[in-house]
């Protein structure tokens, strides 16, 4: 049967505040089969980063930025920024997912995008979703942009804690706020997972190291 390698990568670290974009996450891989990691969001005045899913545009005042650019065959991009039209607050666009793009940020209710859902395993008893995107953050008014089916962290308003993906599902992190003239950090992308199902004569051995 020979040895296989199996590798579960890190999510990414979501950004640490004014100008610093979140950092994109790593790769999962069985044997020849590579799930690539999602694209970082944009911060100010930046947009999203590429990736297997790319990352939710960043949003500041009076400008709108794009999300970034997603990998056929593994995910979808990121939404794009808005702003209020009359109060200048930008609003992020939400982080794509591998099931669908991630939503653009919508001025007319002053909310950030939401992560875009990811896909179902149907392993389970239950189908589990894997690889949502995480929301799009914002300034200290309206609302954050909720996380993707799949594991993908809410985005936040002002100084509250940007929600991280959850561990084991590629669950994109949250977006972070701003209040007043303070920046807070995006949440940490969630870490990858390997599923391997096969039909194995009873009585196989298998070895885990």
């Amino acid at each position: 049967m020979g040895t296989n390698k199996v590798i579960v990568g890190e999510g990414g670290e979501g950004g640490a505040g004014f100008g610093d974009n979140g950092k994109q996450g790593e790769s999962s891989s069985f044997s020849i089969w590579t799930a690539f990691g999602g694209g970082g969001g944009g911060s100010i005045r930046s947009d999203g980063l590429p990736g297997a899913s790319g990352g939710g545009g960043g949003g500041f005042s009076h400008e709108i930025w794009e999300g970034g650019v997603g990998i056929p065959g593994q995910g979808h991009n990121g939404g794009k920024s808005s702003y209020h039209e009359s109060w200048g607050i930008g609003y992020g666009g939400g982080g794509g997912g591998a099931g669908m793009p991630g939503g653009d940020a919508v001025q007319e209710t002053n909310t950030g995008g939401n992560g875009g859902d990811g896909l179902p395993c149907c392993f389970f008893d239950t189908p589990r979703y894997f690889g949502g995107g995480g929301g799009g953050g914002m300034r200290d008014s309206g609302t954050g942009g909720e996380g993707g089916l799949g594991g993908g962290g809410r985005g936040v308003i002002g100084d509250n804690t940007a929600l991280p993906g959850e561990a084991n599902t590629g669950g994109g992190g949250g977006g972070g706020g701003m209040d007043g003239n303070d920046w807070f950090p995006g949440g940490q992308g969630g870490s990858g997972v390997v599923i391997i199902r096969y039909l194995a004569p009873r009585g196989t051995m298998i070895k885990i190291h």
